[in-house]
């Protein structure tokens, strides 16, 4: 992202523009440098400040209160990857040896007494060793995933806020849960403004992209220039 200041239409504010929709010349062999991207920084600002709205793309950019409040969900996800990879490895030592588990609570079960199943011995004793600290972080992090969802939960009835009401509203919909609500409020509608549908499938990535040109014509498919949370949220909701 670009920041241009101030805005020349007569707002106080500085503008956040996205650097992708920057013209950009197609020669193999271009120049750049600061001054010449300055320059074109400069005539683009003039083009909108004239009126015409498609020479720069306007970035919407949360504030901190609104980006804090997108904390919780991130969170989350990255814990869930966590645990699924610490899932995946405990389960693959146990497969070297022949030996599989179905569920995770098992695991210090099974451990101190189990052999494998195809040639009958002890597992190794660093093994076993390698598999119960693994099994130590799953458990930290699944915690800290339970930690998060009651501070979620507990946030959803306790705050008034704009943000936990747009939450709330959306929990009425069928087929809606309080996760699904919780990443849609936060990371969707709690802080952009949409004018038509057009633009939330856009912000979400779910835009089409035709491709006609003289007796070509074909679909692209989805743009996914968008929020992946929410186009992942709309694209499980379908089924």
């Amino acid at each position: 992202m670009d920041t241009l200041s101030p805005n020349c239409r007569g707002d106080s504010e500085p503008i956040v523009i996205d650097s992708a929709s920057i013209e950009v010349s197609r020669r193999q062999k271009k120049v750049k440098t600061d001054r010449v991207d300055v320059i074109a920084l400069l005539r683009l600002l003039m083009r909108y400040d004239n009126g015409e709205d498609e020479a720069l793309q306007i970035i919407n950019a949360p504030s901190v209160e609104q980006e804090d409040e997108r904390r919780l969900n991130r969170e989350r996800e990255r814990l869930i990857k966590e645990r699924g990879a610490h899932s995946a490895r405990i389960k693959s030592l146990f497969v070297l040896h022949g030996i599989r588990i179905d569920k995770m609570r098992e695991v210090p079960i099974i451990l101190p007494t189990v052999t494998a199943s195809v040639v009958g011995y002890d597992l190794p004793k660093d093994l076993k060793a390698e598999i119960r600290r693994e099994y130590q972080r799953y458990t930290q992090v699944n915690n800290q995933i339970k930690e998060l969802e009651k501070l979620q939960l507990s946030r959803a009835k306790e705050n008034n806020s704009k943000s936990v009401e747009i939450i709330n509203r959306l929990m009425l919909l069928k087929g809606v849960g309080w996760q699904s609500s919780w990443v849609m409020g936060m990371e969707f509608f709690a802080w952009r403004r949409f004018k038509n549908r057009k633009q939330v499938a856009s912000c979400a990535g779910l835009s089409p992209t035709p491709y006609d040109s003289g007796d070509s014509v074909r679909e692209q498919g989805i743009s996914k220039a968008g929020n992946k949370r929410i186009r992942k949220i709309c694209v499980e909701g379908m089924y």
